[in-house]
């Protein structure tokens, strides 16, 4: 899925951008030899071919990497002129099957792995942990969910809550500030970075998984499945 994404990508001032071609060959070729990038925003004249039958004669924006990525399906396949994530994927593979017969949709599905396969290599996609970043905010935010809970904290001690209200409001006040936080984390995130496309394609990983890598760990279970009341202010990164 990441190879496919990152092939079906579009990304502002890469090289080439906002040329024309006469056909998707010309422009493939274009790629071929340097002058335009994968990922490039294009205008493309499209063939007879059925496949481009929607764009009624007309040039279409497009990239490389998409006209790439549709030469692997079946001729007669409407042209797919978006990101492809782990979600379109699937909802491609649905339509494949309905329109082509199970039989016949494994040689494609061979093609579109292979392809995914070749490109994640191209893609230069790393991992470090610098990528991740932790919100200059959140000392802000968790001090404000401090005197939250000691507010509660104090009201629980001056008779008003009982031991199940004062343990329900904690929970919620540390639920709420991991929320706030974890809102916070994909402005930390490059565009198109390679944390950016795993998580945007679906290949690898949520925005849930860098809140804890960069945001904060949160509460817990102990041993029973109860949610401890004591939450772990610190995310991976700063060291639980």
């Amino acid at each position: 899925v990441l190879g496919c994404y990152w092939m079906t990508s579009s990304v502002d001032g890469q090289k080439g951008e906002g040329m024309y071609f006469a056909s998707p060959n010309e422009a493939i070729t274009a790629c071929d030899l340097g002058v335009i990038s994968y990922r490039a925003k294009i205008n493309v004249l499209g063939t007879t071919n059925q496949k481009y039958a929607t764009f009624a004669g007309k040039p279409f924006e497009t990239t490389v990497g998409r006209l790439l990525f549709n030469a692997i399906l079946p001729a007669d396949f409407p042209y797919m002129n978006e990101e492809v994530t782990s979600k379109k994927m699937v909802a491609i593979v649905d339509i494949l099957i309905a329109t082509y017969g199970i039989e016949k949709v494994a040689p494609i599905l061979d093609r579109i792995k292979s392809f995914g396969y070749k490109y994640a290599t191209k893609s230069g996609t790393t991992w470090g942990i610098d990528n991740v970043v932790v919100p200059k905010e959140k000392k802000d935010i968790i001090a404000k969910y401090r005197a939250m809970e000691a507010e509660v904290k104090e009201q629980f001690e001056d008779g008003l809550l009982s031991e199940e209200e004062r343990f329900q409001s904690v929970i919620s006040i540390w639920n709420k500030a991991k929320a706030e936080i974890e809102k916070l984390l994909p402005t930390t995130i490059a565009k198109h970075s390679s944390v950016y496309d795993m998580i945007t394609s679906g290949a690898r990983g949520t925005i849930g998984n860098v809140t804890q890598m960069a945001g904060m760990k949160g509460l817990i279970q102990n041993t029973t499945g109860r949610t401890i009341d004591f939450p772990i202010l610190p995310s991976y990164k700063e060291g639980l």
